[in-house]
C-alpha cells in the first residue's frame, strides 16, 4: 500500500499490492511525486527480492521534495543488493527530516547494512531516524562504515535502532561511538536483546554526552559481572539524561555489575523517569543495596519502574533498596516487582517504612509474589504504605506468601490514613488466610473514604464466603464505590 499526503490540497493515494508483480515503479513516478512531503510504502508480506527494489529505488528517487518517509518492507527477500538499492532511493531524497525503515526477517547482511549506512548518510537534513532490521543475517563484525555513513547526518536528534535475534557482538556496539559527532543526538534506544553481547562494547555509549533520553534492550544477551562494569561507566559520563531504561533480562551481572550501574546513576542527579529490569540476574542483598545507593542520589526522580524479580533478595537487600528509594522525595510513580525472592519483612527489617518517606508518591505498585512474608510482614508494609498520604492509586500483589491469621484490626488504622486513594487492588491468592484476617482487610479497605474502584482477591484461603459476603455488602452499600470486585 501507498499513502501520500499533499499538504496543498491535503490529497492522499492509496495503492494494495498484494503480490509483487502488481508492483508498477511507472505509476508510482508519474503519480505527482515531486509534490510529496509525506509517503508511506507499505509492502509487508509480499515477495520483493532483490530486483524489484531497483524499481522502488527508482520510484525514491523521484521523490525530491519529501520530508517525511515510512516504508515497511517486512517478511520478504531482501538481501544486501536490495538494502543497497533501497539506500540509494532513500539518499537522493535531500529534503527527508523523518525516516522510519521496517526490514524485520529479511536476508540482509554485515555488507548490505554498511552499505545503507552510507547512503543515508547523504540525508543531512534527518532529523529522526527508525531503523528496524530483527532477523537478519547481520553478525555486526566489520560494520563501522554504517556508523560512518550515519554520522554524517549532523542534525540527527533522534535515532533508534532495533537488531534483535541477530548474532551481533559488541564490535557493533563500540562501533556506534562513530554517532559522536551527531552532537544534536539526545534521543537514543537500541533493541539488541538476544544477540551475542558480552558487554565491553557498551563503554563507548559514554561520548554521547547531550543524551537526555537513553533506552538499551540488552535481555539474552552474554553480559557477565565484569563486563556490566562498562554500562555503569558510561552512565557516568552521561550527566545529562533525563529518561533511563535498561533491560538486561536473563543475563548475569551479579552484585558487581549492581554495584557499578549504581555509581553511574548516582552521577544523574537530574534523571526524571527510571525503568530498570534485572529480572534473573543473581544480583543478591549486596548488589541490591548498592542498586539502591545510587538510586538514592538520582533526587529528581519523578517515575521509577524497577523489576528485580528471581534475585535472591531477602530481608536485609529489600530494606536497603526500600530505604534508599525512600530518599527521592519528588518520587509520585514507583511499580517495584519483588516477585520470587525471600523477602518476609520480619523484626526490623520494616521496608514499608522506606516508602513511608515517598510524601509525593501518588501511584504506587508492589509484586512480591512467592516470597516468605507472613501476616506481621504484611501488616508492617501496611503501615510504611499509610504514611503516602498522596496516594491515589495502589496495588499490592502478595500471592503465594505465608499470611494468615490476625485477629488485630491493624489495617482498619492503616487504611484509615490512606484519604486520598481512589484505587485499590490487593491480590492475596493462596496464602492461608480466614475469616478475622479477611474480614480485618475488609473493614481496613472500607476506611478509605474517596475508594471508586476496589479489588480484593482471597481465592484459593480459607474464606468462608457467606459470611464475608454479608460484611462486604453492609459496608459498600453507604459508600461512593463505583466497582468493586472481591473474590474467595
Amino acid at each position: 500500500m501507498i499513502k501520500t499526503n499533499l499538504n496543498q490540497v491535503n490529497l492522499i493515494e492509496s495503492y494494495l499490492f498484494k503480490q509483487l508483480d502488481q508492483f508498477d515503479a511507472k505509476k508510482l513516478i508519474s503519480s505527482e511525486l515531486l509534490d510529496h512531503q509525506n509517503l508511506e510504502l507499505n509492502f509487508n508480506f509480499n515477495k520483493i527480492g532483490d530486483e524489484a527494489t531497483f524499481q522502488l529505488s527508482e520510484a525514491l528517487q523521484s521523490c525530491s521534495n519529501i520530508k517525511s518517509l515510512k516504508m515497511y518492507l517486512k517478511y520478504n527477500n531482501i538481501g544486501n543488493v536490495g538494502i543497497d538499492q533501497i539506500g540509494i532511493g532513500i539518499g537522493k531524497c535531500i529534503q527527508l527530516e523523518d525516516l522510519m525503515v521496517d526490514l524485520r526477517y529479511n536476508q540482509i547482511g554485515d555488507k548490505g547494512l554498511c552499505n545503507f549506512g552510507t547512503q543515508l548518510g547523504k540525508c543531512t537534513n534527518l532529523k529522526n531516524l527508525i531503523i528496524y532490521l530483527h532477523q537478519n543475517q547481520i553478525i555486526g563484525e566489520n560494520v563501522s562504515e554504517f556508523s560512518k555513513g550515519l554520522s554524517n547526518c549532523i542534525n540527527l536528534s533522534s535515532l533508534k535502532i532495533e537488531i534483535s535475534q541477530s548474532n551481533i557482538n559488541d564490535d557493533f556496539v563500540s562501533s556506534l561511538s562513530e554517532l559522536n559527532k551527531c552532537k544534536n543526538l539526545t534521543n537514543l534506544t537500541l533493541f539488541l536483546s538476544n544477540n551475542k553481547i558480552e558487554g565491553s562494547g557498551l563503554q563507548d555509549i559514554k561520548d554521547f554526552q547531550n543524551l537526555q533520553s537513553l533506552i538499551l534492550d540488552l535481555q539474552s544477551n552474554n553480559i557477565q559481572e565484569k563486563q556490566s562494569v562498562c554500562i555503569g561507566l558510561a552512565l557516568e559520563n552521561l550527566k545529562n539524561l533525563i529518561n533511563l531504561n535498561i533491560d538486561l533480562r536473563s543475563n548475569s551481572i551479579k552484585g558487581f555489575g549492581a554495584y557499578y550501574i549504581g555509581q553511574g546513576l548516582a552521577q544523574n542527579p537530574n534523571l526524571q523517569n527510571l525503568e530498570l529490569n534485572f529480572f534473573k540476574n543473581n544480583i543478591g542483598d549486596e548488589g541490591i543495596i548498592d542498586l539502591g545507593s545510587g538510586i538514592a542520589q538520582c533526587l529528581h526522580l519523578n517515575s521509577a519502574k524497577i523489576y528485580l524479580n528471581e534475585n535472591d533478595i531477602s530481608d536485609i537487600g529489600a530494606q536497603g533498596l526500600f530505604h534508599s528509594i525512600g530518599n527521592c522525595q519528588n518520587l509520585e510513580n514507583l511499580m517495584l516487582d519483588l516477585n520470587r525472592n525471600k523477602i518476609q519483612n520480619e523484626n526490623e527489617s520494616n521496608i514499608g517504612g522506606g516508602i513511608g518517606k515517598c510524601q509525593n508518591l501518588k501511584c504506587l505498585t508492589l509484586y512480591m509474589k512467592f516470597n516468605q512474608m507472613r501476616e506481621e510482614g504484611f501488616f508492617e508494609l501496611g503501615n510504611g504504605i499509610a504514611k503516602c498520604q498522596n496516594l491515589k492509586h495502589l496495588e499490592i500483589h502478595l500471592n503465594n506468601n505465608q499470611i494468615g491469621f490476625q485477629q488485630q484490626n491493624n489495617l482498619q488504622l492503616v487504611m484509615n490514613s490512606c484519604v486520598n486513594l481512589q484505587e485499590l487492588a490487593i491480590s492475596l491468592k493462596q496464602n492461608k488466610i480466614g475469616n478475622n484476617l479477611s474480614q480485618n482487610i475488609i473493614h481496613g479497605v472500607s476506611r478509605c473514604q474517596n475508594l471508586i474502584f476496589v479489588t480484593v482477591l482471597f481465592n484459593q484461603n480459607i474464606v468462608f464466603w457467606p459470611l464475608l459476603k454479608k460484611i462486604i455488602k453492609s459496608i459498600f452499600k453507604a459508600k461512593r464505590v463505583v466497582r468493586y470486585n472481591i473474590k474467595v
